[in-house]
C-alpha cells in the first residue's frame, strides 16, 4: 500500500516554522496565562523576531523577501489562535451596537480580527526584514562589471600576424626591389658613358 507523505514548497515551510516560533506568546495572552508587563512576555515577543533576523541574514541575499512571507505567516497563526480561542464576549460598540445579530456580529467580529491579525504579522515581518537587509547588505558581494572588449587593432585570429606586422611585410620586398634597381643603374652609368666616348672616335 502506497503512502502519500505532503511537503510544503521550500518557499512556504521555511517561513511558517519561523512564524511558529512567535505562537505561543499569542496561545498563553488568549489564555490569560501571562501578563503583559513581565519579562516572560518581553522575551517571548523579542527572542523569536532575533531568531527571524539571524536566519535572515545567514540565509543570503533576500532577507526582506523571507521575513515579509514569515510575517505573513505568523498573521495567519495569529488569526487562527485568536478565533479558536475567542471566547465571544466581544462586542461590537459605537453605532454597531445593537444593530446586527448574534451571529451576523460574531462573523464579522472574526473578520476584523483575522484582518487585524495578518496586517499585524506582515507590518512586523517587514519591520524586521528591513533590519536584516541593513545588516546583510555589506556581506553581499560587489557586482563585477563586465571586463572590457580588447581594441579592433589587438582582436587577431590565433596564429595570425597583426595588420601592422602584414603591411610592414609587404611593405619591405617593395623597399629592397627599389634599392636593388637604383643600385644597378647607378653600376651601369660609367659604363654607358664609357660606350658613347668608344662610339664618337678620336677628337
Amino acid at each position: 500500500m502506497k503512502t502519500t507523505s505532503f511537503r510544503l514548497p521550500a518557499a512556504l515551510g521555511l517561513p511558517a516554522v519561523l512564524g511558529l516560533l512567535a505562537a505561543p506568546r499569542a496561545v498563553l495572552h488568549d489564555l490569560e496565562l501571562i501578563e503583559p508587563e513581565t519579562g516572560l512576555n518581553a522575551g517571548l515577543v523579542v527572542v523569536p523576531l532575533v531568531v527571524w533576523i539571524v536566519v535572515a541574514v545567514r540565509g543570503g541575499p533576500g532577507p526582506f523577501r523571507l521575513l515579509l512571507r514569515t510575517g505573513l505567516a505568523y498573521g495567519f497563526h495569529l488569526a487562527v489562535i485568536h478565533n479558536l480561542l475567542w471566547d465571544g464576549t466581544a462586542r461590537l460598540g459605537g453605532n454597531l451596537t445593537g444593530r446586527l445579530s448574534g451571529p451576523a456580529e460574531e462573523l464579522v467580529l472574526r473578520a476584523t480580527m483575522s484582518l487585524s491579525s495578518l496586517v499585524t504579522g506582515v507590518l512586523v515581518g517587514a519591520a524586521c526584514g528591513a533590519v536584516a537587509w541593513l545588516i546583510a547588505r555589506p556581506k553581499w558581494p560587489a557586482r563585477q562589471e563586465p571586463p572590457a572588449e580588447a581594441p579592433i587593432v589587438g582582436r587577431v585570429a590565433p596564429g595570425e600576424a597583426p595588420i601592422v606586422s602584414r603591411v610592414a611585410s609587404v611593405e619591405a620586398p617593395i623597399v629592397s626591389r627599389a634599392s636593388s634597381a637604383e643600385a644597378s643603374s647607378a653600376r651601369q652609368a660609367p659604363f654607358s658613358t664609357e660606350n658613347r666616348r668608344l662610339a664618337a672616335g678620336p677628337p
